[in-house]
């Protein structure tokens, strides 16, 4: 989940503030959310149980390989 704080100056705008593991919970800074946090986004297609739903989520390192434990994947360096 993704935290913003309003900037006023002429106009409001908004600045992402921290990011929130949707997992854990664990927040994390501006400054960390570089090297700690993960954001997925997907929309499902056509045919799709769920078509035209649109998923969006943020997980933390710890959060992302725990749930990458049962799956297959490549980890390249």
């Amino acid at each position: 989940m993704k935290n913003y704080q309003i900037i006023k100056v002429n106009t409001s705008t908004k600045e992402l503030e921290s990011i929130e593991c949707d997992k854990c919970g664990k927040t994390y800074n501006v400054y960390d959310i570089d090297n700690n946090i993960l954001s997925f986004s997907t929309n499902f297609g056509y045919g799709s149980d769920f078509d035209g739903n649109r998923i969006s989520f943020d997980l933390c390192e710890n959060c992302l390989f725990e749930l990458l434990k049962n799956v297959k994947y490549i980890l390249k360096h």
